[in-house]
């Protein structure tokens, strides 16, 4: 019996600037106070999780936030640190 909920395994973790598409948790934000503040303003905080879903390798990145689409700049992302997540469904 699987409980559908999604677990995090020991992955790296990365700037989501270097992620591809897929489930993630912000595991911390290294930035300064006011880029920091702006994020969380907009609901990126540790131990959110994020849709990363867009697979281009140009422009801004597409996240699914809580309901809602969000484009962030290349450079804001890469301030966001994150480690994958993974359908427990799918683990063995």
């Amino acid at each position: 019996m699987h409980s559908g909920r999604k677990t995090v395994e020991h992955t790296p973790i990365l700037p989501l600037s270097l992620t591809g598409p897929g489930t993630y948790e912000v595991t911390e934000i290294r930035s300064g106070s006011e880029l920091t503040r702006k994020l969380l303003c907009l609901g990126i905080q540790p131990g959110q999780h994020i849709d990363l879903l867009n697979e281009d390798c140009r422009g801004p990145l597409m996240i699914g936030l809580a309901g809602n689409r969000l484009a962030l700049g290349r450079g804001l992302a890469h301030n966001i640190m994150v480690r994958q997540v993974r359908d427990a469904r799918c683990m063995v």
